[in-house]
C-alpha cells in the first residue's frame, strides 16, 4: 500500500534542499494562519501564530524571525536565545506584526466564517544525518502544497458545540475543513487503496475473512495517519516532533500547524502507523474467543447465566465522545464501512442514545443534568437485575470534575452524580480500590490537577433489610473511622487529589 501510494502522491512531497548542496526528506511543513489587517491603512497578510520557537532543546533553540516587508510577513531561521516570548495570537485576538495594529478575535472570527483565512508557509523541517534540519520557507514547497481538492471527501458537518470543538467558531465547519487539500489527498488515496489490498489478497488466493481482516487493519491504520495529518496537529518544539490532532479530548482551533509528510522516516509517517497496529496485534494475548455487540446498556440481551459487570461508564457533563469519534467514524466509513454496513450505517456516529449530560444537546443544563441521571440510573438497574449476585460488579472511574461550592464546601459534580445514580440503581458502594492508569506527561496531566490514579468502584446489590442510619449517626461513624482509614491510603501511596475518591465506600 505505500508503495502504491508512493507512485500516486509521492511528488507532492519533494524533498528540501539542504546547505550542503545535498537534498533532504522533509519531516514536516509548518504554517501560519493569515488574517488581512483590518487596519485600511495596512490590509497586510497577518500572520497568526501561537509562538515562533521551532526547538526549544538547549543550546540547539532554533525560531523564526519575522520580517515585514511589504503587505506581509516573510520568516527567517535562527539560532540561539532571541525568540520573542509570545506569537501573534492570545485569547481576546491578534497583533499585525506589520503595523502593530490590533486584530480582535470576534473579527478573526468573521473573517474565517466568510473563509477568508489564508495560510503562510513558515519553516520546513528535514531529516538530517544526525539531527532534524530546519530550513525556511521556498516557493517550490508552497507550489508543491497547492493541489485541488479531491472530489470524495467526507462532507460531514461538525456539530455545534463550543466547549471542546471550537474549529467551527472560524469557518471550518465540515470534517473536510480540518485538513489541507494535499492533506485530503493522501488520506483519500491511503482510503482507496485499504479495498485495493483486500481485492489483493483476494486475487492471490486469500480466504475472504483473512481478506477482511486485512482491510480492517489498514483502515486502523488509515485512521491513525489522519490523527496526524490534518490542519490541527501542532509542532511540538520541546520533542521536535508533530503533536496529532487529539492531543487532549478536543478539536480546538490551531493557528499554526504542522503538515507532516506521511512518506518520511520520522514523526507522524505512514510506515509508523502500519507499525503501531501491527504492534497491537502482536501483543494481543492468545485466548478463547470474544464476542463484543454494540448496544444500548438499557436494552442488554437476556443471557442464559448471570453476567459478570464490569465497565467504565460515561461521566456527567463529560466531553461528548461520539462528537469526537465522528473524525476518526467518517474516514474509517469510507474505507471499510462496506465491509461492516451495520456498524457503519448511519453518516456519523448515533448520537441520540449518548448518555452525556450536553447542554448544547438537551437544550439546556437543567435537561442535560435530568436526562443523565435518568439514563445512568436505568442502565445500572438494569446491569443489577443481569449480573451474578455472587460476583461484585466493578466500575471505573477516572474523571475529576468540580462543580458549584454548597453549604459544604465544593462538590464534585460528576463523582457526586456517579455515586447517587449507583445507589438509585439498587447497588451499595461496599469499596473503591485507585489504580494507577493514566498518564503523568500526557498534555491533559502537565500543570493540571489531574487524576493521578483512576478509581474502581466495587458495588453489590443493596439488601433490602439494611439499616438505616441518620445524618447525626453517619458523621459520628465518619469520625470514628476516618482518620485510620486515611493514614492507610496515605501509607499505601495514595496521591492526594485521589484520597476523596479513594475515602467514598458506602456501606450498605
Amino acid at each position: 500500500m505505500l508503495k502504491e501510494a508512493g507512485k500516486r502522491i509521492g511528488h507532492l512531497y519533494p524533498k528540501a534542499p539542504l546547505p550542503s548542496g545535498d537534498k533532504a526528506p522533509v519531516i514536516a511543513w509548518i504554517w501560519s494562519r493569515t488574517v488581512t489587517c483590518p487596519n485600511p491603512a495596512c490590509g497586510a497578510a497577518a500572520p497568526l501564530i501561537r509562538s515562533f520557537s521551532i526547538s526549544t532543546k538547549s543550546a540547539k533553540e532554533v525560531w523564526a524571525r519575522p520580517i515585514p516587508e511589504g503587505k506581509g510577513v516573510r520568516f527567517e531561521i535562527a539560532r540561539g536565545n532571541g525568540a520573542p516570548e509570545t506569537g501573534t495570537v492570545c485569547r481576546t485576538g491578534a497583533t499585525c506584526l506589520v503595523c502593530a495594529s490590533p486584530i480582535p478575535l470576534d473579527y478573526v472570527r468573521s473573517q474565517g466564517k466568510a473563509q477568508r483565512l489564508g495560510a503562510q508557509l513558515v519553516a520546513i523541517v528535514a531529516e538530517g544525518q544526525r539531527e532534524r534540519v530546519y530550513l525556511p520557507a521556498s516557493e517550490k514547497h508552497v507550489r508543491a502544497a497547492a493541489v485541488p481538492r479531491p472530489d470524495d471527501v467526507p462532507t460531514t458537518e461538525i456539530p455545534n458545540n463550543p466547549r471542546y470543538l471550537t474549529a467551527p467558531n472560524y469557518g471550518l465547519t465540515h470534517h473536510s475543513d480540518l485538513f489541507t487539500n494535499r492533506q485530503l489527498t493522501a488520506l483519500t488515496t491511503f482510503s482507496d487503496l485499504v479495498m485495493e489490498a483486500r481485492a489483493r489478497v483476494l486475487a492471490d488466493g486469500g480466504e475472504p475473512a483473512y481478506a477482511d481482516a486485512v482491510a480492517t487493519y489498514l483502515g486502523f491504520v488509515v485512521d491513525r495517519l489522519a490523527d496526524y495529518s490534518s490542519a490541527l496537529c501542532s509542532w511540538h518544539s520541546s520533542r521536535d516532533i508533530v503533536r496529532n490532532t487529539f492531543a487532549r479530548q478536543a478539536l480546538p482551533m490551531i493557528w499554526d500547524y504542522a503538515e507532516v509528510n506521511p512518506f518520511s522516516s520520522s514523526s507522524g509517517n505512514v510506515q509508523g502507523a502500519i507499525d503501531w497496529v501491527a504492534e497491537v496485534i502482536e501483543r494481543v494475548p492468545a485466548g478463547p474467543p470474544g464476542t463484543a455487540s454494540q448496544v444500548d446498556a438499557t436494552a442488554l440481551p437476556s443471557a442464559a447465566t448471570p453476567v459478570v459487570v464490569s465497565t467504565d461508564p460515561p461521566y456527567y457533563d463529560n466531553i461528548g465522545y461520539a462528537d469526537l469519534a465522528d473524525f476518526f467514524y467518517v474516514w474509517l466509513r469510507r474505507s471499510i464501512g462496506g465491509l461492516y454496513s451495520d456498524l457503519f450505517a448511519t453518516v456519523l456516529t448515533p448520537k441520540v442514545a449518548e448518555l452525556v449530560a450536553d447542554p448544547y444537546r438537551s437544550g439546556g443544563k437543567e435537561s442535560a443534568k435530568h436526562k443523565f441521571e435518568l439514563g445512568f440510573s436505568d442502565a445500572f438497574q438494569k446491569l443489577q437485575r443481569a449480573a451474578d449476585p455472587a460476583v461484585p460488579m466493578t466500575i471505573f472511574y477516572a474523571f475529576k470534575q468540580a462543580g458549584t461550592a454548597g453549604g459544604d464546601g465544593l462538590v464534585s459534580t460528576g463523582w457526586e452524580t456517579m455515586l447517587q445514580g449507583l445507589l438509585n440503581g439498587g447497588l451499595a458502594i461496599t469499596g473503591t480500590w485507585p489504580l494507577r492508569t493514566e498518564l503523568s506527561n500526557r498534555p491533559r496531566g502537565q500543570a493540571s490537577n489531574a487524576l493521578a490514579s483512576s478509581v474502581v468502584i466495587v458495588c453489590r446489590p443493596r439488601c433490602v433489610t439494611a439499616a438505616v442510619i441518620d445524618r447525626k449517626g453517619f458523621i459520628a461513624e465518619l469520625k470514628a473511622k476516618l482518620p485510620t482509614a486515611l493514614r492507610e491510603l496515605q501509607e499505601g501511596l495514595i496521591a492526594p487529589v485521589d484520597l476523596a475518591q479513594a475515602a467514598s465506600p458506602v456501606p450498605a
